[in-house]
C-alpha cells in the first residue's frame, strides 16, 4: 500500500529531530532511501527546490513528446468540442460526460487530457509504452483507434512542429553545477547539526540524486507552464449532487477559469476496493458495534450507490489550474514544477464528478444569461415574450411577424453576418471582357440570402428561367430557377476564375478540422443527400456532381481529404448523368456527427438529427421509421417543406373550448389518436 504524503513528511521530520538530538539516529535516513517510494519522493522534492520548471525527462519530437522517466508517449491535438454545455440540459450534459468516459475505455496506463489555455483548446492522448520501435508502433495504433472516438466529440487538428514546442516548451537537462552546489550546502548543514553520521546519510542521498539527474529536465517557456496549481485532494467522491447542480457548477467554473487541464486514466480496481471498504466498515459498525465506523460506512455507501445505480465510471483524475480552485470540495496546492502535468492521475473520482470541469464547452455561449431570448415587437417597442425554448445543438431560431415588418431582411442580415463559409451554388465564369458571378437555386430559403451576398460586390440582377435539365428533386416535374447575377470587369475581380485541382487541394489542406467540416456541410447543403434505407437498414450520405461539370474534381479531392483528416472512407460511384461521392453505413454516421452543427438545409438537418438520435438509442426503431417516413419526397406529391405551416399550427394549437373543437372537426375531421 502506498504511503500518504503526510506519513512521508512525518517520517522525515522525525528522523531529522532524532538525528539532531542523538546524532547516530540520523542514519535512519538510509532506510528511507532504500525504500523506492520514499527515495523517489525525497529526490523529487530535492530537485523541485533547486530547479523551478522541473519536469520528467522529456524529448519533443516533430509530432509527439516522449517522457523517458515514466516511459509515456504523448500526442497533442487542437480540439474544438462538437457539444456545448450551454445548449444541453443538466441531464444531457452529465450523461454526455459519463458516456464519453465510458466509451474511452481507458486502462490504468492510458490517459486522456483536455486542456484549455485562454481561447485555445487542446486534447492529449498518452500511454505507457516501451521506448522502442515496437512500443512506438503499438502507441501509434492505439492513438488511431482513440482518434476515431474523439472525432465524434471534437474537431481535431494534430499539433506538430513549432506549435508543439510553443505549447510544451523547451526541455533541457538540469544544471550539474547548481545541483552539486546545493548538495554541498546540505552536506555542510547536516555535518553541523548531526555530525559525521548525518554527513554519511547525506552522502548516500547525494549519490542517488546525481545518478537520478538523467530522469529530469527543466522546461523553459511553454504555455503549459502557467498551470501552476494542482489538485491535491477531492471530496466530490462522497457527494451526490443533481445533474442541474453539476451543470451550474461547470458553467460557473468555465466562466471564472480560462486556463485549466483535466487528465483522466482508467481505474479498474476501484469497484472492488469500494465494495471491500463498504463491507469492512459495516462489519465494524454492526458486528463490532463501533460507532466511529458510521461516517466511513455512510460515505462509501454513497460511492457504491453511485457506481451501481447511476452506472458512473470510476477513473483516476488530475486537475491543473492557473489559480486556486473555486469548485467546492476540489482542493488545490501551488507548485513551482511541471511534474504534475506529466505524471499519471492519482485522485479517485467518478464520471459525474468530472462534469464539474467542463470538457464540452464551445466558449461562445457559456451562461444562461447570454443565451438568445425571444422578443415580441410592435411598431412602438420590444418586450419579452413568455416563450423561452431550450436551445438546440446548432442554435435554431424562429422569426414570426406580420407582413412588412422586416422578417426577410432581418434573416438575410443575420445570415450574412454569421456565415463564414462559401455557398456551393456559386458560379464564377468569364464572359468576354466581363466576369459573371451567378447564384441559382430552386430552394426558396437560400434565395433570400443570395442577394445579400452578391450585394457585397454590386447590386445584383434577377433572372428567372425554366431549367433545361432534368429536375433533381422528386417532387418537381419541371423546375423554375431563380437566378441572381453580377457583371464585373476582369480587373474588378480579385479571386481566381478557374480553380484547378491543386489549388483546391491546397486550400482544403489549409482548413482546420472545423473549417473542413463546415465546407463538407456546405457541399451537402447544396449538392448532397442524407438518406436512410428503411428496407435494408443503412445510412448513406451523397455529394453529387455532373460528369462534365468543373466541380466534378471536388469529389475526388474531398474523398481523399476526408479519409486523411477524419479517417472516414467514401467511394465515388458513376450514375447516368452524374457521379456521387458516397459514405455508407458507419462511415456515414461518423460524417453526420461531424457536420451536424453546420448543416442549414432544414430537411437534411432534420434527417441528420433523426438518424443520430436513432443510432444513439434516444428513439426506438419504430419511432424513427415513423418520423423519417414524413421526411420522404414522393413524385408529384406536395413538398413536405412547403405549404404546410398553417395546418401544422392549427393541429398544434390547444383546443380548449367547444366552438374551437367543432371548427377543427369541420376543417380536418375528428382529431387523430396519433
Amino acid at each position: 500500500m502506498a504511503l500518504s504524503v503526510k506519513i512521508k513528511w512525518f517520517l522525515l521530520i522525525s528522523i531529522i529531530i532524532m538525528g539532531i538530538a542523538y546524532k547516530p539516529l540520523s542514519l535512519l535516513l538510509i532506510p528511507l532511501l532504500i525504500y523506492r517510494e520514499t527515495r523517489d519522493w525525497l529526490i523529487d522534492g530535492l530537485y523541485s527546490l533547486i530547479f523551478p520548471g522541473l519536469a520528467p525527462r522529456l524529448e519533443v519530437f516533430d509530432d509527439y513528446v516522449f517522457d523517458y522517466r515514466n516511459n509515456v508517449a504523448h500526442v497533442f491535438y487542437s480540439a474544438e468540442p462538437l457539444f456545448d454545455i450551454s445548449r444541453l440540459s443538466g441531464q444531457q450534459y452529465v450523461n454526455l460526460v459519463n458516456e464519453f468516459i465510458r466509451r474511452l475505455s481507458l486502462m490504468p496506463s492510458e490517459i486522456f487530457t483536455f486542456i484549455r489555455l485562454g481561447d485555445n483548446k487542446y486534447a492529449r492522448l498518452s500511454k505507457k509504452v516501451e521506448p522502442s520501435e515496437r512500443g512506438l508502433s503499438e502507441f501509434t495504433n492505439w492513438v488511431r483507434s482513440k482518434e476515431v472516438l474523439l472525432r465524434q466529440y471534437f474537431i481535431l487538428m494534430p499539433v506538430t512542429g513549432l506549435e508543439l514546442r510553443k505549447l510544451v516548451g523547451f526541455p533541457r537537462s538540469p544544471s550539474t553545477i547548481r545541483l552539486i552546489a546545493v548538495l554541498a550546502l546540505l552536506d555542510f548543514s547536516a555535518f553541523l547539526f548531526m555530525g559525521i553520521y548525518g554527513l554519511a546519510a547525506l552522502l548516500v542521498l547525494n549519490a542517488l540524486a546525481i545518478m537520478a539527474r538523467h530522469n529530469y529536465s527543466v522546461i523553459k517557456g511553454g504555455e503549459l507552464g502557467k498551470l501552476s496549481h494542482r489538485l491535491s485532494a477531492s471530496g466530490l467522491l462522497f457527494t451526490k449532487p443533481s445533474e442541474e447542480d453539476l451543470r451550474s457548477i461547470a458553467e460557473a467554473f468555465v466562466s471564472s477559469n480560462s486556463s485549466f487541464m483535466i487528465a483522466i486514466s482508467g481505474n479498474l480496481g476501484f469497484r472492488g476496493e469500494v465494495s471491500r471498504t463498504v463491507v469492512s466498515s459495516h462489519t465494524k459498525l454492526i458486528i463490532h458495534e463501533n460507532p466511529r465506523a458510521i461516517p466511513k460506512a455512510s460515505q462509501w455507501a454513497v460511492v457504491l450507490e453511485r457506481i451501481n445505480e447511476r452506472s458512473e465510471e470510476p477513473v483516476k483524475a488530475m486537475l491543473a489550474l492557473d489559480r486556486q480552485s473555486t469548485v467546492p470540495l476540489l482542493f488545490t496546492a501551488r507548485t513551482t514544477t511541471q511534474m504534475h502535468l506529466w505524471s499519471m492521475p492519482s485522485i479517485d473520482e467518478l464520471g459525474y464528478d468530472l462534469a464539474t470541469i467542463p470538457i464540452f464547452h464551445g466558449g461562445r455561449v457559456l451562461s444562461e444569461s447570454l443565451r438568445a431570448s425571444c422578443l415580441s415587437q410592435s411598431t412602438t417597442h420590444c418586450s419579452p415574450c413568455p416563450y423561452r425554448g431550450t436551445p438546440l445543438p446548432s442554435g435554431f431560431g424562429l422569426v414570426v411577424g406580420l407582413t412588412g415588418m422586416g422578417k426577410t431582411w432581418s434573416v438575410s442580415t443575420l445570415h450574412y453576418r454569421l456565415m463564414r463559409s462559401g455557398i456551393s451554388d456559386l458560379v464564377i465564369k468569364k464572359c468576354g471582357n466581363n466576369i459573371v458571378l451567378e447564384l441559382s437555386i430552386t430552394n426558396s430559403v437560400d434565395a433570400i440570402f443570395f442577394p445579400v451576398l452578391l450585394n457585397m460586390a454590386r447590386t445584383p440582377g434577377l433572372k428567372i428561367e425554366w431549367k433545361r435539365v432534368a429536375p433533381t428533386a422528386k417532387y418537381v416535374r419541371k423546375a423554375i430557377a431563380l437566378g441572381y447575377y453580377v457583371d464585373l470587369g476582369i480587373g474588378d475581380w480579385p479571386w481566381p476564375i478557374k480553380l484547378n485541382a491543386d489549388e483546391l487541394k491546397r486550400i482544403l489542406d489549409g482548413f482546420s478540422d472545423e473549417e473542413l467540416a463546415k465546407y463538407v456541410a456546405g457541399e451537402i447543403d447544396g449538392d448532397g443527400t442524407v438518406w436512410y434505407d428503411l428496407k435494408n437498414g443503412y445510412v448513406a450520405v451523397f455529394i453529387s456532381a455532373c460528369k462534365k461539370c468543373p466541380k466534378r474534381m471536388v469529389l475526388g479531392i474531398l474523398r481523399d481529404i476526408i479519409a486523411k483528416r477524419f479517417g472516414i472512407i467514401g467511394r465515388i460511384y458513376p450514375l447516368n448523368n452524374s457521379d456521387v461521392l458516397m459514405f455508407y453505413d458507419e462511415s456515414a454516421v461518423r460524417l453526420l456527427r461531424l457536420i451536424r452543427p453546420f448543416v442549414h438545409h432544414p430537411l437534411r438537418r432534420l434527417r441528420i438529427e433523426l438518424i443520430l438520435a436513432y443510432y444513439d438509442g434516444k428513439i426506438s426503431k419504430d419511432e424513427f421509421m415513423k418520423l423519417y417516413e414524413q421526411t420522404k419526397y414522393e413524385l408529384g406529391a406536395p413538398d413536405v417543406k412547403r405549404n404546410n405551416a398553417l395546418e401544422i399550427l392549427t393541429r398544434a394549437a390547444p383546443q380548449t373550448h367547444t366552438h374551437g373543437e367543432s371548427r377543427h372537426k369541420k376543417l380536418h375531421g375528428p382529431p387523430s389518436i396519433n
